[in-house]
């Protein structure tokens, strides 16, 4: 799913961020690797250009997957809790001057 978003992604131009919302188990990869393996794959091969946000729930971690990462024990604070990394991703994103 998150191979799919990202080639969706990659054809609207510049700026494009996914966030996932996990439980921090890969559910599928192909033969020849594991899921997890599969998954760290296809976030390291994203455009440069590219930001994702893995936001691991009920207190799972998806560090070893997205560099950007936050995790959340409660459904409640997610955004509270994601607001600080996400602001931090925007600025890489954004050109200078923020336009």
């Amino acid at each position: 799913a998150v191979e799919w978003c990202i080639n969706k992604l990659n054809k609207l131009g510049d700026n494009r961020m996914l966030v996932v919302i996990s439980d921090g188990a890969p559910s599928d990869g192909p033969s020849n690797m594991s899921a997890s393996e599969h998954l760290i794959s296809v976030v390291q091969s994203a455009d440069k250009d590219f930001a994702c946000l893995g936001i691991g729930i009920d207190g799972h971690s998806v560090a070893e997957y997205y560099a950007n990462s936050v995790t959340s024990r409660n459904v409640r604070t997610i955004g509270k809790e994601s607001l600080p990394t996400m602001k931090k991703m925007l600025k890489k994103m954004l050109p200078k001057g923020g336009q």
